[in-house]
């Protein structure tokens, strides 16, 4: 009887660290000129941003981190240089099971950077150079607003904002293609949440009732459908 519960231990202790194995990420990567500082790994949880890790830098560029993704969710890499702004840079990064590698530098952290490793990571990158241009044209009609105010031209302002409709919808357009073009990743529900969940009703619920029920079931698929409920 003993033996049998022995045993029992044994599997299930050799279950949980499979199960573990199996979740980990191991994030590891280099900033290239960093010689003091803090890297520090976040993510959201209750609409709170959470520290998972930190590593104290002292004369290393190279860093390691390993901790436990259940599923591909948005994690944050940030960077306290240790100068009295611990709030200084963040690379947001799509984090996943498996191994995964950031590189960059200490002058452009959070600016300039390249993630691997990461299949949601990459078409988020797709899907950030796919919204550039909508990104671009919104700064500069923002510009031209503030001109237009301050020369309190009302013509101009009328025009404009007719332009920044258009824009709009074209963001969403733009926006709801991608995510319908990538529905079996969890970044199609990410773009729906997180992106474009001020967009009307019809356009979050075509998003939604295209997605694979595992993709439903994961973290942004339930806060997309928390959001339509809401506007419901």
């Amino acid at each position: 009887m003993r033996r049998l519960i022995l045993l029992a231990i044994i599997v299930i202790t050799c279950f949980a660290c499979n199960q573990k194995d199996e979740n980990s990420m191991l994030l590891t990567g280099k900033v290239k000129g960093l010689k003091k500082g803090s890297l520090v790994l976040k993510k959201i949880e209750d609409e709170k941003l959470i520290v998972l890790d930190s590593i104290v830098m002292n004369g290393e560029e190279d860093f390691a981190f390993e901790t436990i993704v259940a599923e591909p969710e948005m994690f944050y890499l940030q960077l306290d240089k240790l100068d009295g702004h611990p709030n200084d840079d963040n690379i947001p990064f799509f984090a996943d099971k498996g191994a995964i590698v950031i590189n960059t530098t200490l002058k452009d952290f959070g600016v300039d950077y390249t993630v691997t490793g990461s299949k949601n990571h990459d078409l988020l990158e797709q899907y950030r150079k796919v919204m550039k241009p909508v990104n671009d044209r919104n700064l500069d009609l923002i510009e031209e607003t503030f001109k237009a105010d301050v020369a309190k031209d009302s013509v101009k302002l009328a025009e404009l904002e007719k332009k920044a409709v258009s824009l709009l919808r074209n963001k969403y357009f733009r926006a709801l293609n991608f995510a319908l073009s990538n529905k079996d990743a969890e970044i199609a529900p990410y773009i729906g949440a997180q992106e474009i969940g001020d967009a009307n009703l019809k356009i979050l619920d075509t998003l939604h009732s295209s997605l694979p029920e595992n993709i439903k079931k994961s973290k942004y698929g339930k806060e997309l459908r928390a959001i339509i409920n809401g506007v419901n």
